[in-house]
């Protein structure tokens, strides 16, 4: 019976807040003249319409899934990253490069690149955690700093080695098509989901399975929780910090590569429509939970897949259309976001 009542509350707790988003969104509609009803039933058709659809809304949610996957692994351990965006374009490019530069079999090329796509993440996360871990830096202002420059040296890299360093405009700043053997096959030759979509719930499952259920993962949770009684414990709380920081920024730079390798097959520059600072959202209505990364990155996967056809099919224009994506957002999120600000201050007040 608690545990049924405990389900029913969980649910409420969902389904009010989208309806008073809805709720809200069709008087924005009604205000400007549109038919809420209309409006609505496009974003469902655009969402889950078709096959078409359905796939299209899949592509999107594979990179998201893997951004909020990002951020929940490091704040399990304490950790507010916020360089997603940048670590992303990092593993993106590294493994664009190896995707160009190496001539290998299928079976060691794309593994090379999805393993340089990795490292690439961590890598860039590098200076940011151990700045965090040993100087008490904090993080979420280094690593915002990192965007930036991941974002401009990437742009960079890239105009050095295919351009010589001349200048070019932000769509020239490309590097060549991947090799074919480095490349994701698509799920459907005339869509742009990929095979991709398998790592991304395939590395939830797992990262739920070792975080909940694994020594290692007690050592993060700990450590988040309560840094003090986790080195009471014996846990070396420094070289936990730093490997939760390292793998969030892994997993991020994986879903650069996986962006890279699959849907754009060559690296191009600004490719990322916030993905990171979109990870963030997802880590809130997924509630930090791996698991919850998938539905999360789903529902906002198909919000903005349906966006886009109510954009093409209505005389919205695309300010309004993200207006009501960020009010729809808003009220589905408030609830866990006062949540993960109060988590959020309970950790500072444990460290301080």
């Amino acid at each position: 019976m608690k545990s049924a009542r405990t389900v029913l509350t969980a649910l409420a707790g969902l389904l009010i807040p989208i309806a008073v988003a809805l709720a809200v969104g069709a008087v924005l509609i009604a205000w400007i003249g549109e038919s809420p009803r209309e409006v609505f039933s496009y974003l469902l058709w655009g969402a889950f319409g078709t096959i078409g659809n359905v796939l299209t809304t899949l592509r999107w949610a594979t990179p998201l899934i893997l951004s909020g996957l990002a951020v929940t692994v490091g704040y399990r351990a304490g950790l507010l990253n916020m360089g997603g965006e940048g670590q992303i374009y990092a593993g993106a490019l590294c493994a664009a490069l190896v995707g160009v530069e190496i001539a290998a079999p299928a079976y060691i090329h794309l593994p090379l690149a999805l393993l340089a796509a990795t490292a690439g993440g961590a890598m860039f996360a590098l200076i940011p955690a151990l700045m965090k871990v040993y100087l008490r830096v904090n993080e979420i202002v280094t690593t915002l700093m990192f965007n930036y420059i991941a974002l401009l040296l990437t742009e960079f890299v890239v105009l050095a080695i295919y351009f010589h360093g001349g200048s070019s405009s932000a769509v020239e700043i490309a590097t060549p098509r991947i090799a074919e053997t480095a490349s994701i096959a698509r799920v459907v030759p005339r869509y742009p989901l990929t095979w991709g979509i398998l790592a991304s719930v395939g590395l939830a499952i797992v990262m739920n399975i070792v975080l909940k259920r694994t020594a290692w993962g007690y050592e993060k949770e700990m450590t988040g929780s309560n840094s003090r009684f986790a080195r009471y414990i014996g846990i070396r709380v420094e070289r936990a910090s730093l490997v939760a920081f390292l793998l969030s920024a892994a997993i991020a730079g994986l879903a650069g590569g996986i962006e890279i390798l699959g849907a754009n097959r060559r690296f191009v520059s600004r490719f990322s429509t916030g993905l990171g600072s979109d990870g963030l959202i997802v880590a809130l209505l997924g509630r930090t939970d791996p698991l919850g990364m998938v539905a999360a990155g789903l529902f906002l996967a198909a919000l903005k897949n349906g966006f886009f056809a109510v954009e093409r099919m209505t005389d919205i224009d695309r300010n309004v259309a993200i207006v009501l994506e960020a009010i729809i957002l808003l009220f589905v999120s408030s609830r866990a976001l006062a949540e993960f600000i109060g988590q959020v201050r309970k950790g500072v007040l444990r460290r301080g």
